[in-house]
């Protein structure tokens, strides 16, 4: 099933008497309203995990110095998984 994405509103540009139209996986809410539920997903994907069928996108590690490059990265939308900045010279 795909959902049409659009950009929800922060708190400070919402109008008075509008629903807020909110977009996107929000973990939060889904653990407060559905536990249940959101165990069950977890416990899914660790023992998809388990059986070698889904692996973890690996981490790109850029130097704190080429910062500007992480965050060109991101927008760019160039990178799968996570972003870290090395603040050390490891």
């Amino acid at each position: 099933m795909t959902r049409r994405c659009t950009r929800a509103r922060p708190a400070s540009e919402k109008r008075q008497g509008t629903k807020s139209r909110e977009v996107g996986h929000r973990r939060c809410r889904y653990r407060k309203r559905r536990p249940a539920q959101v165990a069950a997903c977890f416990a899914e994907i660790f023992s998809l995990y388990e059986q070698g069928k889904v692996k973890p996108a690996a981490a790109i590690v850029f130097p704190l110095a080429r910062a500007g490059e992480a965050l060109a990265a991101l927008r760019d939308r160039r990178v799968a998984g996570r972003t870290v900045l090395n603040l050390r010279d490891d």
